[in-house]
């Protein structure tokens, strides 16, 4: 049987009518990956339904769907009979052959409607044609002729013309992208000479990683170098180093460029270039331009005790950016909302969430509403008394904001047509834009399932077992036995890691959304399109200290200012400032929620939120002094770690937490998560809210000692370091791993401490200075090479983690999945060692 046979059955509709316009380089890689892996199957032996099958099998998801890639097997249904595009096209082509009509096949297949039975043969003509269009890439690489091809696909010699016209279809677009890869890159080296083209480079490019390889070995071949720089990781302390590549037009030896990068890190510049596709569906890459400045005169500031309206003020909406519409540099396109970055007289920036708003005073187009106070300067150079934010020298990022932080958000510039028919940069800078935020979460996290009744908590672990135990039964029923043992192998390995993170199934129909202001919303409202009207929700949003935190609100989409700004929000919601602040502190700058139904999902508790926090502002209460110790970008993670900890185990300490302990816990988290962004005096808080106190009642261990993480919770994803190892393999009578020390020791050079006076200031200095031998050499030391993981990924028994005493029972709860895990794991294994 040929693949024609199998596959289409000589589609020649397909040919015809699939000509794409939304192909980019990562669809391409995709169906290429998957003819290779279809053809060595076949080579192999496999029969043809067991290659597909392995073709789509992918890497295993959370969840029963053991499968990976755009569409789930057939329409997506698990029951679905007709698994496979091509089994779904050949069972159309004998169901019309025998004669009955569009109305009896699309009932008999299933689908509720002509046209959505038409949309999915739609599909189906498109993805095998890109099937198609990659196949014969592959095969002519292996050097056969277009007949021969022909032969092997289609099961004739004529369909040779067909072949070549695929060839030229995927080898034009492939040089096509190819180039303008090269160009971009080289505009880059153009602005900065040394441009960091290393990994999640193509994520940015929108390229396959094997095109970006592709573009940078052909940019050598035309005098451009590469180098290796290692340079110190973000974040981290020590001598943990990357190594990043670095293309240059800089003519000198690779030595030289070597030795002047290692003096000069910060004149490597990250490749700002992004790609996309056009409304044709042509790949295209741009470079960042300069930002666009709008006038300051455009600009209208609503300070925090400004009146906005129904009884609101400027701080009610902190951070919010409303535009007026119908001005082309600042259109949003067919969003209703981003989050965005706007130059102002060329000195200065705003940042926030953007959105529409339609009774804009005249000659105003853009409000920016603020938690500052009346006679704060809308541009000044005090970053921290200053509306507006000063411009960061640097050309390349004039907002202050690397593109590989702040959680790999991508700025992206947009262009518009304006009236004379020219091209122009618009004014927005988008990090974000509705649809950007779309996330179907399917999991849900321990810091909150953990504040829940036992019951409820328990009955979403167990449900997660289940689904593990069902996906483990459709790999145990593959008949390919090298394929069966592979898959059973990946499948241990993420139970591994679920035993660590802990993170059980999600709530039924819950979403993760972008909360934006709708304040003319009451209390217990909010506008959410994406649920039904008149339902119950509550929300959750990370980190999650108490159930006091969860906001239980009606869905009201018949709300006017919400159907007016938002429309039809595709991830986003509508709740009033009131709600934001009870929702964890929550601001309106691109902060997420998790909204979950209350029908059908259990028990789930909430409760009113505390009185004394409905009026606690730490941004007044904690404000910042002159020449106050700012708190770090580092200070911020370790800080709320902390505080996290002590909330989480406050709760598990099996003690009868009075609400004063939560309400003094609360308050500082709320005052650490913005302390970096607002300059707050974090330390003060510390000791007003008794933090240290609170270590020694809830955080006490059995040694004496006290602070730190104390309950499994806290415990299970804190760092510990052990000697260096590798991976053996794993015993094929218990399923266990084997691992193996590796002896390997580090020189580390000594050092010591040296205090100066800083003469421009005053202030001591402690700094570390290597300590050398009479020679004037460095002098070393060995240690141990540490390996760093978890406290739950290093221990077989979650119940070591648990607090003192024996945990509390919700504790008790989670070691034992945990534990279920992890032998659930070493049981895979062990039958993957069974399998010949």
């Amino acid at each position: 049987m040929s693949e024609a046979d199998y596959i289409w059955e000589n589609d020649e509709e397909g040919f015809e009518e699939s000509l794409l316009n939304d192909q980019d380089d990562e669809d391409i890689s995709d169906i290429v990956a998957h003819a290779a892996i279809y053809a060595v199957a076949v080579e192999s032996g496999m029969s043809h339904e067991e290659a597909e099958y392995l073709a789509h099998y992918g890497t295993p998801h959370e969840g029963s769907i053991p499968h990976s890639g755009r569409y789930a097997w057939g329409s997506g249904e698990d029951d679905n009979p007709y698994r496979g595009l091509a089994k779904f096209q050949s069972t159309v082509r004998k169901l019309e052959a025998a004669g009955m009509s569009e109305k009896d096949i699309y009932k008999h297949l299933g689908f509720k409607s002509s046209s959505e039975y038409r949309a999915r043969k739609s599909v189906a003509r498109m993805e095998l044609h890109k099937y198609y269009l990659n196949r014969v890439r592959v095969l002519k690489d292996k050097g056969m002729s277009n007949r021969a091809i022909s032969q092997r696909l289609f099961g004739t010699t004529t369909k040779d013309t067909t072949v070549k016209n695929l060839l030229n279809e995927a080898m034009t677009y492939r040089n096509s992208v190819l180039e303008t890869t090269m160009n971009a890159i080289k505009k880059e080296i153009e602005n900065g000479h040394y441009i960091d083209v290393g990994k999640g480079t193509e994520l940015y490019l929108k390229v396959a990683p094997q095109r970006l390889k592709t573009a940078i070995e052909a940019l050598k071949q035309e005098g451009y170098k590469t180098v290796s720089i290692p340079v110190p990781q973000l974040g981290k302390q020590g001598n943990e180093k990357t190594n990043v590549e670095v293309i240059t037009d800089d003519q000198r030896s690779e030595r030289q460029i070597y030795g002047y990068l290692m003096k000069h890190l910060d004149e490597i510049k990250p490749c700002l270039a992004y790609g996309e596709a056009d409304a044709k569906g042509e790949f295209k890459v741009h470079n960042v331009e300069p930002p666009v400045s709008i006038s300051s005169k455009r600009c209208l500031v609503k300070y925090a005790e400004d009146d906005i309206g129904d009884g609101f003020k400027g701080i009610d909406k902190d951070g919010v950016i409303e535009i007026r519409r119908g001005c082309p540099d600042l259109d949003l396109g067919k969003a209703h909302y981003a989050q965005v970055r706007i130059a102002v007289d060329g000195t200065h920036y705003i940042k926030g969430m953007c959105m529409y708003k339609d009774d804009m005073p005249p000659g105003v187009d853009i409000i920016f509403n603020t938690n500052k106070h009346r006679g704060t300067p809308m541009l000044g150079t005090d970053k921290m008394n200053t509306v507006f934010k000063p411009m960061e020298k640097d050309p390349n990022n004039p907002f202050g904001a690397t593109i590989r932080d702040d959680s790999q958000l991508r700025m992206v510039q947009r262009h518009y047509i304006d009236k004379d028919g020219k091209e122009k940069l618009s004014a927005l800078n988008v990090v974000n834009e509705e649809g950007n935020w779309k996330e179907w979460s399917r999991t849900i996290a321990a810091q909150m399932l953990s504040k829940q009744p036992p019951e409820v908590a328990k009955h979403q672990l167990d449900l997660t077992y289940q689904e593990k135990r069902k996906e483990f039964e459709e790999l145990c029923a593959i008949t390919n036995p090298t394929l069966r043992k592979l898959r059973l192998e990946e499948f241990a390995e993420g139970l591994d890691a679920a035993s660590v993170h802990l993170k059980a199934h999600g709530f039924n129909r819950q979403m993760s959304q972008v909360i934006l202001p709708i304040n003319s919303l009451r209390d217990n409202e909010i506008y959410a399109p994406n649920f039904k009207n008149g339902e119950e929700v509550v929300l959750i949003r990370y980190p999650h200290a108490a159930i006091q935190e969860i906001p239980h609100l009606i869905v009201n989409n018949n709300n006017a200012e919400g159907r007016s700004v938002l429309g039809r929000p595709v991830d986003g919601v509508g709740i009033n400032s009131t709600v934001a602040a009870n929702l964890s502190g929550a601001d309106f700058d691109g902060d997420t929620a998790l909204v979950i139904p209350l029908k059908g999902n259990g028990d789930i508790q909430y409760r009113k939120y505390f009185e004394e926090l409905k009026t606690f502002d730490p941004k007044e209460e904690y404000r910042g002094w002159p020449g106050m110790k700012k708190m770090t970008k580092r200070e911020r993670g370790l800080e709320m770690g902390k505080v996290t900890n002590l909330i989480t185990d406050m709760g598990n300490s099996g003690l009868d937490v009075p609400p004063q302990h939560l309400i003094w816990a609360i308050k500082h988290s709320m005052v650490v998560i913005d302390a970096y962004k607002h300059g707050l005096d974090f330390r003060q808080s510390e000791i007003n809210n008794h933090i240290d106190e609170l270590k020694r009642i809830y955080q006490s261990h059995d040694d004496g000692t006290y602070g730190g993480a104390s309950s499994l919770f806290s415990r299970a994803e804190s760092e510990v370091r052990i000697p260096h190892r590798r991976y053996k393999g794993y015993d094929p009578e218990t399923g266990k791993k084997i691992w193996e020390d590796t002896g390997y020791v580090d020189r580390v050079p000594k050092t010591k401490d040296v205090k100066r006076i800083d003469p421009d200031t005053g202030e001591v200095i402690t700094e570390k200075v290597y300590l050398k031998d009479a020679n004037g050499k460095t002098i070393y030391k060995e240690k141990p090479r540490m390996f760093k993981t978890t406290k739950l990924a290093a221990t077989d028994d979650a119940f070591t983690l648990v607090s003192k005493g024996g945990g509390s029972l919700m504790e008790q709860i989670y070691a034992r999945y945990s534990n279920s895990l992890k032998a659930f794991a070493n049981e895979a294994r062990m039958t993957a060692a069974r399998t010949p």
